[in-house]
């Protein structure tokens, strides 16, 4: 898939026009959502519409009724591409997912429908957020623009830092509390709406941060971070010298309680440069 996801990215980066971008709606969410789409052998002409649905999916501010009309919404196009690839099997991993057994085993359609909309969402929402976080945070530390343009660090370092200093979709979907729960000295209360954040604390990232051994490379060396879905109690290990002259540390957030659905997603503003 690389020459066709370079090909892509060649094109959508053409196609930019202007002194300013709407970068997250003209580049940051077609790049995955086409990638997946093409992975997955999802239909192009359904694309428009699953950008929609996702949408209100992610959102805080979906009303419960509509809520329920998006799942069975992306539900049915999920059905209907895995209808369509059991007719017509394709080089993709819906047709891979139908075709899979073990032991003579295969998942049922409502087991693939379930993956394919878990594969969709977490295959293009977190892209969509890193390509926007790493953008905006080498627009606002030029020390670290630098290092990258000049090749001192690769953008493979850049991804890894992103994912560490600024975590895509760091908060959970809206959750409410089933009995009056104890955090620290305050307590939510049973019934209320909240949202818990699984970014880093300052123990994992701050300056008490365990210190990784010493290098001389400008670029951090390949560290495990939460954003990898690695457990919050392995630290991730902070930036080399040559980031960290430019790239402050995050503040502390480990849960937020929230009583109004009103509630803004600490990725869901649009970047513009």
């Amino acid at each position: 898939m690389r020459e066709r996801i370079t090909a892509l990215t060649e094109k959508l980066l053409d196609d930019l026009e202007g002194d300013t971008v709407d970068l997250k709606a003209a580049f940051a969410y077609p790049l995955p959502m086409y990638v997946i789409a093409d992975l997955m052998g999802l239909a192009e002409e359904k694309l428009p519409r699953l950008k929609e649905l996702f949408e209100k999916f992610f959102s805080t501010q979906t009303p419960p009724d509509e809520v329920i009309a998006t799942l069975m919404e992306l539900a049915g196009i999920m059905a209907e591409t895995v209808a369509a690839k059991r007719a017509e099997p394709g080089d993709d991993l819906t047709s891979a997912l139908i075709q899979a057994s073990e032991n003579g085993d295969h998942l049922t359609d409502e087991e693939i429908v379930s993956t394919l909309q878990l594969m969709v969402a977490a295959g293009h929402e977190t892209t969509i957020s890193l390509i926007v976080n790493a953008v905006v945070q080498l627009s606002l530390h030029p020390v670290q623009r630098a290092l990258v343009l000049a090749g001192e660090v690769d953008w493979s370092s850049v991804v890894e830092e992103t994912l560490r200093h600024s975590t895509p979709t760091s908060h959970v979907l809206i959750r409410f509390a089933t009995e009056d729960v104890q955090v620290g000295d305050k307590v939510l209360p049973a019934g209320d709406a909240l949202i818990v954040s699984y970014a880093r604390s300052a123990a994992t990232s701050g300056p008490t941060a365990p210190r990784r051994a010493s290098s001389t490379s400008p670029a951090p060396p390949p560290t495990a971070t939460s954003a990898s879905a690695t457990a919050l109690t392995s630290a991730p290990a902070p930036p080399s010298p040559a980031w960290k002259r430019a790239w402050p540390s995050r503040p502390s957030t480990t849960a937020s309680r929230t009583s109004t659905w009103q509630s803004r997603r600490q990725n869901s503003a649009t970047s513009r440069w």
